[in-house]
Parts: structure tokens; sequence; C-alpha cells
């Protein structure tokens, strides 16, 4: 199925979850989440079923000064 990730679309297997499309995208810890515009806590990634057409937003934290 295709799903948005930082509105680049990406094919990801029927239910996959949050934490497969982000390990899928590389997205390296720390980092926050949200689906469809709504923030997904860290508890919930292994846990959330993406489905079709969802718009996932990954945010990385950047260091500097």
């Amino acid at each position: 199925m295709i799903i948005f990730i930082n509105n680049e679309t990406h094919e990801v297997a029927e239910s996959s979850t949050i934490h497969e499309a982000a390990k899928m995208f590389g997205a390296k810890p720390p980092y926050a989440i949200l689906v469809n515009d709504t923030f997904l806590p860290l508890s919930q990634h292994n846990h959330f079923v993406l489905t079709q057409d969802d718009r996932v937003e990954v945010i990385s934290a950047i260091q500097g000064g």
C-alpha cells in the first residue's frame, strides 16, 4: 500500500506499523512522529497500524548552537 512520509511516497506492506515504516525510512532516534497531523507517542509506535494514504511526518532533533 502507499503512504506518505515527509511528503514522499513510500510503498509498505499491508498492516505495517509506524515503527516498521520509520525503520524503513531510516529514522534515527530521537524523533517524533505525527500521523495525519496527530502526534503518536513512542509507546504506540509498535502497535499503530498504517492504512492506505496515511501521511506520516518524522521530525528529528537537530543539535546546534
